[in-house]
């Protein structure tokens, strides 16, 4: 008899541990965290490609605030007045650009192409593959007749101006690219170009090397000739500070009323890479 009873308390509990409604709640259990080890892993896919700054609209982002349509329209967009259409365009919302950029020696590639690697620098942040080297061989005007062409050599001593930086963005884009143009902002106060950067559009700026006052300043056409001309890019225009990205010196940082200071005395000289 005690076999029996053992025999029967065996049997309960082995009918216990299979019960079918136990069974099914636990085959549901283990679809629902299946499901959502699913969900997190592609919550943390989404998450790694936004902070590579891998976008739909080639590394763009928003946060969904608008920027300054009065700031904006006081920007000189190649040498005329912006549209309204366009100041419209660029209201809609931010892009996250900006975050992106990265430093790049500019000895290491082309020792006097600043120009040319502030351009890279830009193009680089918004997601886009782009060798400086390629840039200057095939996109930029050699032929050394200012402003349009380069001056001497990037590889050894020489420099651009504005007119010259935005036909070879304007030639890689079309190759490459679709959506932006690259514009010559010169003349903007730096109020408009900061609306921009804050707006998430990295601006190639002309300054000087170390932000020392220019001297021999020689006009060419609407533009300036000094030294020693400079060109950085900027990232940042928060409050006083101005964040550049300076290809000899690196991350920089600059008070507002010092970096306005140089830009103006510089001429006013930026281009910018938009969706207008």
């Amino acid at each position: 008899m005690p076999c029996v009873r053992v025999y029967s308390t065996l049997m309960e509990k082995t009918r216990d541990k299979f019960n079918p409604k136990r069974v099914k709640m636990a085959f549901a259990t283990v679809l629902a965290l299946v499901a959502l080890a699913g969900v997190l892993q592609v919550a943390l896919a989404v998450l790694s490609l936004t902070d590579a700054g891998v976008m739909s609209d080639a590394g763009a982002g928003s946060d969904g605030a608008a920027m300054d349509k009065g700031l904006l329209s006081d920007i000189v967009l190649d040498g005329g007045a912006i549209s309204a259409d366009a100041v419209d365009a660029l209201a809609v919302e931010k892009r996250d650009f900006t975050s992106h950029v990265e430093f790049i020696d500019q000895y290491e590639v082309l020792p006097a192409g600043c120009e040319i690697m502030s351009l890279t620098v830009v193009l680089c942040s918004m997601g886009y593959d782009v060798d400086p080297l390629d840039l200057a061989d095939n996109y930029v005007d050699m032929s050394g007749a200012f402003p349009a062409g380069f001056s001497g050599s990037p590889y050894t001593n020489g420099g651009a101006l504005p007119p010259c930086i935005v036909a070879a963005g304007e030639a890689w884009l079309g190759e490459h690219a679709e959506g932006y143009r690259a514009h010559d902002t010169t003349g903007s106060p730096f109020e408009a170009l900061a609306e921009l950067v804050e707006g998430g559009y990295p601006v190639s700026v002309w300054v000087t090397e170390g932000m020392m006052t220019p001297s021999d300043i020689q006009p060419s056409g609407d533009y300036l000739w000094y030294w020693p001309e400079h060109c950085i890019t900027v990232y940042g225009a928060d409050g006083d500070r101005v964040l550049v990205c300076d290809t000899i010196y690196g991350m920089m940082e600059y008070s507002r009323a010092e970096f306005v200071k140089v830009y103006e005395a510089c001429g006013r000289m930026s281009v910018a890479i938009l969706p207008v």
